[in-house]
């Protein structure tokens, strides 16, 4: 259960129709950059498509997706409290006609979908972490997981699109993406300075960038970047 004190509200602005949509997150349950940028490209999402948001967390994508007048919205999280804050913000929005995948056995029982949107848990950690952003060892774990679950319920044509961090290999999501049938297109790339966080794992960072699975750089001011990708994978 969400303990109600440490629920924060955020309005978050949807662009392509000036909608303001207030969203509620929970510890480090919040709207990333990484969410933002994601929203910044789904406003040519066909109207009439199902799409599943996965890795809900606060469920900001399934609920603009809804703003958006999207057909048919799932939404999944790993997490329970990803489950529970998705569902409270659903509610919050009156965004009721979106649909909760609480379990991932769940998963089979969706139809065949158009199209997968994810900012999915991706940061490399030698160590378990939060649901929130680990990603395993090389920060893909969950990337390969979203593909897998593409392979199997996405249409011939229809697509993932995700955000991925140059803190990850490309060449191996790339060569991931080909293996299950899927092709590889950057859309979209932004620079972001490194979260406060990410200086405790920075050893881990270098030893995966000396080994060329992992890319970040540093300006003269000593201020670090990773660089984020807005990625198109359509399923052939």
């Amino acid at each position: 259960m969400l303990n109600a004190e440490k629920l924060e509200k955020e309005i978050v602005k949807l662009e392509p129709i000036n909608v303001d949509i207030d969203i509620y997150c929970y510890n480090e349950y919040k709207v990333t950059p990484y969410s933002l940028f994601l929203l910044e490209n789904i406003s040519n999402v066909k109207k009439n498509c199902t799409i599943l948001d996965f890795g809900s967390g606060t469920g900001i994508i399934a609920i603009a997706c809804y703003y958006l007048k999207i057909k048919q919205i799932y939404a999944y999280d790993i997490n329970s409290i990803g489950i529970e804050l998705t569902k409270y913000n659903i509610a919050v929005n009156n965004a009721g006609d979106i649909n909760i995948i609480d379990g991932k056995s769940l998963l089979n029982d969706m139809p065949t979908l158009d199209l997968i949107l994810s900012n999915p848990p991706s940061l490399p950690c030698e160590h378990k972490t939060s649901d929130f952003f680990y990603g395993g060892y090389f920060g893909t774990n969950v990337i390969f997981e979203m593909i897998d679950i593409g392979s199997c319920k996405i249409k011939k044509g229809g697509t993932l699109e995700f955000v991925l961090t140059s803190l990850v290999s490309q060449n191996d999501v790339k060569n991931y993406l080909a293996q299950r049938g899927f092709n590889f297109l950057i859309c979209d790339q932004m620079n972001l300075t490194f979260r406060n966080f990410y200086f405790d794992m920075l050893p881990h960072f270098e030893k995966l960038k000396s080994q060329g699975k992992c890319n970040f750089f540093r300006d003269d001011k000593n201020q670090y970047y990773e660089t984020l990708f807005y990625v198109k994978a359509e399923k052939l």
